[in-house]
């Protein structure tokens, strides 16, 4: 009897040994997979900000929110915009979303920098389409506590903005 409860022990030893080994193995690959790779909220509060302050769908029923990283201090959003009545309209349209959404998403997270990036669907002169940015503009959490999001001019973002940048197809 004696001799079985200690093959048991050895048995049971060399199985917690293994099942060790290969925690140990498993948490390693993860931690070497996510080396370099942006962080992502873990419960998506930024679409959900997304969704209920622009929507969930924009042009040609594509969802509104892409999607975000977040990395090295800032928060950077991707969305897909919509067409206005014409290019300025199309322009202002995106920068008044991103009035309504800045000083929500600051609320919701740590970082103190937040980036968003405009998608829309662009033909090329050969007539290919394809989604490019169009526009993108980052705030810094000192800068967006500074502007009064009721009462700045869609016209003033580009300026108050810690940097912004538009596509030429813009600009027409």
């Amino acid at each position: 009897m004696r001799k079985n409860q200690a093959s048991v022990k050895k048995t049971l030893k060399i199985v917690w040994g293994i099942a060790g080994g290969a925690f140990a193995l498993l948490i390693l690959v993860s931690v070497i997979v996510s080396i370099g790779k942006p962080l992502t909220e873990p419960d998506n509060k930024i679409e959900a900000i997304v969704n209920d302050e622009i929507g969930k769908k924009a042009e040609d029923e594509k969802p509104t929110y892409r999607k975000h990283e977040k990395q090295d201090g800032m928060t950077t959003i991707f969305l897909n915009g919509e067409y206005g009545w014409d290019d300025k309209g199309t322009r202002l349209g995106m920068i008044d979303d991103t009035k309504k959404l800045i000083p929500k998403i600051f609320d919701e997270i740590d970082n103190n920098k937040i980036k968003i990036v405009w998608y829309l669907l662009l033909q090329d002169q050969k007539g290919n389409e394809s989604d490019n940015q169009v526009i993108r503009m980052m705030f810094t959490r000192k800068n967006s506590k500074s502007i009064n999001w009721d009462n700045v001019l869609n016209e003033d973002i580009p300026k108050v903005a810690d940097s912004y940048w538009e596509h030429p197809a813009m600009q027409k």
